[in-house]
């Protein structure tokens, strides 16, 4: 079975943060805590089990509304250099939601930052 699109963009954004994440941890001790990792953990520590669901759920928007939503605004103040991939990811989400899904969405595609 070939994977949805929702969850390549799932995959996609695992591909840009989890390798950054371990890269970090190769640096020096002092230089590790300078960089903070909190944002891009809290962001993908809740994705294995929506990569797992073809369709969307309830859980997928509560992921929308909450940790990309807190990512964004978070990591937005220092911008990390993959910021703009992952905002045009939860953008491709977000139209992805089906409308009977869309009441339960917090996070609106025309609300986050223009980073193109």
């Amino acid at each position: 079975m070939q994977p949805t699109e929702k969850q390549k963009l799932y995959e996609e954004i695992l591909f840009f943060v989890l390798p950054m994440m371990r890269n970090v941890q190769t640096w020096p001790f002092l230089r590790r805590i300078r960089y903070n990792l909190y944002d891009e953990l809290e962001l993908v520590h809740n994705l294995p089990p929506l990569l797992l669901r073809p369709e969307f759920s309830a859980h997928d928007v509560y992921w929308l509304n909450t940790q990309a939503k807190n990512y964004i605004v978070a990591a937005g103040a220092h911008r990390r250099f993959h910021y703009g991939t992952i905002v045009e990811r939860v953008r491709k989400l977000l139209a992805l939601v089906p409308p009977e899904l869309h009441a339960k969405l917090e996070l609106r595609a025309e609300d986050l930052p223009d980073v193109g």
